[in-house]
This record gives C-alpha cells, sequence and structure tokens, in this order.
C-alpha cells in the first residue's frame, strides 16, 4: 500500500479533528495531544498498534508520519503533491509542512462548513494551497528562488490569483512554519464569519473575497490576532465615531467585529471566539450613559484586552454566561468603567461573544464588594488592582486581599500570568489526559467553588457532574494522594468518573432509568452497587437509597478504573 493508499484508509480512522491542539511548531506528538493520539490508536487494527508507539507510549516515527499524513489527507485531499512536500528536505519546505499541519484542523472544518451548505463554497482554499504546493515543490527542485518566479509576471498565469497569494506567503515566512500558519489561520477564522452564508444580516449580502481576505490576512498581527483590534482605524472605532458625530437616534442592527477573545478572557474561561457588538447598543450607551465619551469609548478594546478584573456573574437572574470587566477607565462622573460580556452566544449558526455594555458603575464600591465576595472571580492585574483601588478607594483592605486569594488567574508586576498553583497543576494534567475534551471539564478550589453549589460542599467533595450546565467541575485542593494513587492519579480518576457521570447523563437522558435497570443486572456493576450503597448508608449522598444513582456510581467507577488502570480502587 503506498504511502497515499495508506494516508486515505488512517483518515477514516482519525477522531474528529476538533480535538486537535495545534501548537506553534507543528509538532503533532505534544502533551495536549495525547487524547487525540490514543484514539487514533485504539482505532488501528491490533496488530499495527505497536509500531506506532515508542517505549514512553508516545507516537514513533511511523506514528507521527501516518497521523500527519491521514490528517492532511483529510483537510487537502487526495493528492501526490503533499506526498512530495513530505520528502522534500529543505528547511523552508518542512516550514510550510509544518503550517499546513496545523491548520489542517480549521480546513477540515471549513469544508465541513460548505458540505453542510452552513459557508459558502468560495471560501475553499485546499486547491489553491495545492497548487502554491506544487509549484513551491517544482521550483524548490529546480534550483529557482520563488521571488524570482513572481517577479516574472508572464510566467504565472499556470496559477490562480489565490495560489500566487498563497505561494507568497510561503515565500515571505519560509523561515517561519509558525507565521505561515498564523496568516492562513486568520484567512480561515475570517472565512468563517464572512463566508457563513446565514450571516447577510450582520454583514450585508456582499459576495466573499477570497484574494482580498488573503492579503489582509498577511497583514494580521499576532497580537491583533488574538485580542480585540486596538487599532483607531478599526470597524469599532469607526461605528463609535459614526454614532457619536450623528444626531440620528435610529440606527441599523449591524453587528460591529472587535476581533478575537483576548488572553485574559481565555484564562477567565471564555472560549476563543470571535468577538462582537451591536451598533444599536452605542446609540444606547450614547443617550443612557452621558458619563461615556466617544473618546473613552474608543479605549474600551485595549481595556478589554488587559482588564483589572474578570469576574463571572453568578447572580440569580443574570444571564447564562454573563462575565464583567473591570477597566482602569473613569468615566466623567469619576465612577469606574466596567463592561459587560455574554459568552457563547449563537446566531444562525456562528458562534460569538458578545459586549453587551459599557458604562460608569454606580455605587461601584458596593457593587464590586458583591462581586468579590459572591461571584466567581477569574482574573485580577495585582497591580491595577491595587492602583484603581488606591486612586477611588473601592475596596477595604480585607477585601482587596479576599479578590486576590480567591482569583483563578492573578497577573503580577504587569507582566507574568500566576495560576493558581492547584489550580494550574490540576488543568495541565486535565489537558494532558484528555485534550480538546479537557474544555467540559473546569477546576475550581475550594475557596472560590462556583456560586450555586458553595453551600453545598465541603472539603472532602473532589469534584461533581452538573447536568444543567454540561460541565465536570473538580476542586483541586481537595483532591490529594491515596495510600494507592498518587495526587495526579487520583485526579485522573476523579476526572474520568466524573465524565463517565457525563456521558451517561448527556447521551442516554431520555432512557436513564431504563438504561440503569438493564445495567444494573450485570453482577459486577450490581455488586460494586451494593458497596456504594452500604458505604453510604445513613449520609445524604442519594446513591445510598436510589438503586439507579448507585448504579450510575458505579458505571462511573469502572469507567474511571479502565482508563486509569486502577482496578484496585473498585
Amino acid at each position: 500500500m503506498s504511502d497515499l493508499e495508506q494516508a486515505k484508509v488512517d483518515a477514516r480512522r482519525l477522531p474528529s479533528m476538533d480535538n486537535f491542539v495545534a501548537n506553534d511548531d507543528g509538532d503533532i506528538n505534544s502533551a495536549d495531544n495525547q487524547y487525540f493520539i490514543g484514539q487514533f490508536i485504539k482505532n488501528q487494527p491490533e496488530n499495527v498498534r505497536n509500531e506506532l508507539l515508542d517505549s514512553r507510549g508516545n507516537l514513533s516515527q511511523t506514528g507521527v508520519q501516518r497521523m500527519r499524513n491521514a490528517m492532511l489527507y483529510e483537510a487537502y485531499g487526495d493528492s501526490q503533491t503533499l506526498s512530495r512536500l513530505i520528502e522534500n528536505t529543505d528547511q523552508g519546505a518542512k516550514n510550510v509542512l509544518n503550517a499546513l499541519t496545523s491548520i489542517a484542523p480549521k480546513v477540515a472544518q471549513t469544508q465541513q462548513g460548505i458540505d453542510s451548505g452552513k459557508l459558502s463554497s468560495d471560501v475553499n482554499i485546499s486547491k489553491d494551497v495545492i497548487q502554491a504546493v506544487e509549484k513551491y515543490n517544482q521550483l524548490n527542485a529546480q534550483g529557482f528562488k520563488i521571488s524570482d518566479y513572481l517577479a516574472q509576471e508572464d510566467f504565472v498565469g499556470d496559477l490562480s490569483p489565490e495560489a500566487r497569494e498563497i505561494l507568497t506567503i510561503f515565500d515571505e515566512n519560509r523561515r517561519s512554519g509558525k507565521r505561515i500558519a498564523q496568516v492562513l489561520g486568520a484567512y480561515l477564522d475570517q472565512a468563517q464569519m464572512q463566508g457563513n452564508l446565514s450571516q447577510a444580516s450582520m454583514f450585508g449580502d456582499v459576495e466573499f473575497d477570497k484574494l482580498g481576505s488573503l492579503q489582509q490576512a498577511k497583514n494580521t498581527d499576532e497580537t491583533i490576532r488574538l485580542s480585540l483590534n486596538e487599532s483607531a482605524n478599526s470597524d469599532f472605532a469607526k461605528a463609535v465615531e459614526d454614532v457619536f458625530g450623528s444626531t440620528n437616534t435610529k440606527v441599523k442592527a449591524e453587528s460591529i467585529y472587535l476581533g478575537t477573545t483576548p488572553k485574559a478572557l481565555i484564562e477567565s474561561g471564555l472560549d476563543d471566539l470571535p468577538m462582537f457588538m451591536n451598533k444599536q447598543k452605542l446609540v444606547k450607551i450614547k443617550h443612557e450613559h452621558p458619563e461615556m465619551t466617544a473618546d473613552l469609548l474608543k479605549q474600551i478594546p485595549q481595556q478589554i484586552n488587559n482588564p483589572v478584573a474578570v469576574f463571572k456573574n453568578t447572580k440569580e437572574g443574570s444571564p447564562n454566561n454573563s462575565y464583567v470587566v473591570l477597566t482602569e477607565l473613569q468615566g466623567t462622573n469619576g465612577n469606574p468603567v466596567i463592561s459587560a460580556i455574554h459568552a457563547n452566544k449563537t446566531e444562525r449558526g456562528l458562534e460569538f461573544h458578545r459586549i453587551a455594555s459599557v458604562y460608569g458603575r454606580n455605587e461601584s464600591s458596593n457593587y464590586l464588594t458583591n462581586m468579590v465576595k459572591y461571584s466567581e472571580v477569574r482574573f485580577v492585574d495585582k497591580q491595577k488592582a491595587r492602583r484603581i483601588n488606591h486612586t477611588l478607594q473601592l475596596l477595604a483592605d480585607d477585601t482587596l486581599n479576599e479578590l486576590f486569594n480567591r482569583a483563578s488567574v492573578v497577573k503580577i508586576d504587569g507582566s507574568v500570568n500566576t495560576l493558581n498553583p492547584e489550580i494550574q497543576y490540576a488543568q495541565d494534567i486535565i489537558r494532558k489526559t484528555f485534550g480538546k475534551a479537557a474544555e467540559h471539564i473546569e477546576v475550581a478550589n475550594f475557596a472560590n467553588p462556583p456560586k450555586d453549589v458553595r453551600h453545598l460542599i465541603t472539603s472532602d467533595v473532589e469534584g461533581w457532574f452538573n447536568p444543567k450546565t454540561g460541565k465536570v467541575t473538580l476542586i483541586a485542593d481537595s483532591i490529594n494522594a491515596t495510600k494507592t494513587m498518587s495526587k495526579e492519579e487520583r485526579l485522573q480518576f476523579v476526572a474520568w468518573h466524573e465524565m463517565a457521570h457525563r456521558g451517561i447523563n448527556v447521551g442516554y437522558k431520555g432512557s436513564y432509568d431504563s438504561l440503569m435497570q438493564e445495567v444494573g443486572k450485570n453482577k459486577a456493576i450490581s455488586k460494586i452497587a451494593d458497596a456504594i450503597q452500604t458505604q453510604r448508608k445513613n449520609t445524604d449522598d442519594l446513591a445510598a437509597t436510589n438503586r439507579s444513582v448507585a448504579i450510575e456510581e458505579a458505571i462511573a467507577e469502572m469507567m474511571a478504573a479502565h482508563e486509569t488502570g486502577k482496578w484496585n480502587e473498585l
């Protein structure tokens, strides 16, 4: 079987490309991808699994080649061109290959969007990429400089304009696979938004400009792509000028694209999604919040990129996934400016975060004190918080210290982000163990659990699954080493246990009782369920009296033991 034929077969054995974590150097054999790799290996025939792994359980050289080729096939299709690129020993070719591997999941997702009718076929650049790679291989083999070829206008007619642009990207960034991936990734991000066929009301009925979008992506700066656009010429800045420079109180319901989720918000638990604000909201701010000037509003992207603090609003009646960002700005009334963000909104198939409001907060001292005490403190910049507190006298000293102690992420000295050590340790293990599936698991500490369970948990509670949110929560500092397991092993065991609860409740919600009754007939499960009910007798635990719950607990224990190999824990 040829490498290309093998890639075609292996592509069918890949897990969902959504679970692949691309890193800067194109390395697929990384700790973040252990779940993805594990699923790929499990999908292989037993007699070939050993040759795909080394003695440490990582992908062998053969395994790396097989998985990479399968990903490239899945993203770019049946082509000998990529096979020739793989065989090319030139460092520039290796950088191109690493870049194409890194963005393969996005390319595959784009093709899925086209196939489902969600995206316009105009956004597809797979054929253009193949054309550019083929020309790259050809010129490289001939010892011909790509820049010289591109300079000869009469000889580039064999390439589409888009393929020529991609070849230019390859050449201009031949020393950095990371930069190639960044530019093409920026194009694909833009394609997902502006090529969405159901987004006419958001972007207008405009044909997608593939070439123009590629050219625009070349100007992408990493700090802007991974955050809100702070430019004075951004769409947001122009919208602010338009609203504040007009007396018209009625504007079209237009969504303004500000950029992608800043690092501080990602560290606060938000997904990496595009961020928008409705232009009508700017009109409302202008008329209802006179303390907000145009100049102040134009600074909001920079302030959200670099916040003082981020809170998850858990107040009863608040919108789901509601966050509050405290900025360094002061309104003309002297009050601190905050921004409300509604996360994970979905309209016409596009998932995004919405900046719901920006204003100078009245009664700010009481408001922020309550946020510290009763919301989830996700992020704080110590230096900025001390500075604004000294200026505005917002928080008492003990409340300020509580802000620092309860924050999941603390930024110190303006440059170093320090995650609570227990939480960071746990998150690192969860990412390594679950890969992309780790997005269903949140980690907290005992001092700062989710508000809705704060009064319910005790120091011996290690974690739980919440069927309302679909999330698993682990309490990092409550999970400790046992006589038979290290702290890391216990953490993995608890995580697998709770993920089993999630699988049962999400996958079998409609047939839960009948399923538990049927599974309970299994002697091993029944025996474990008996032990659980005996162990928890005379406690408030529902499993003590409810047989179905006890059976579910038994299944979760079996799942955790299977995944961790800790059968002696049963």
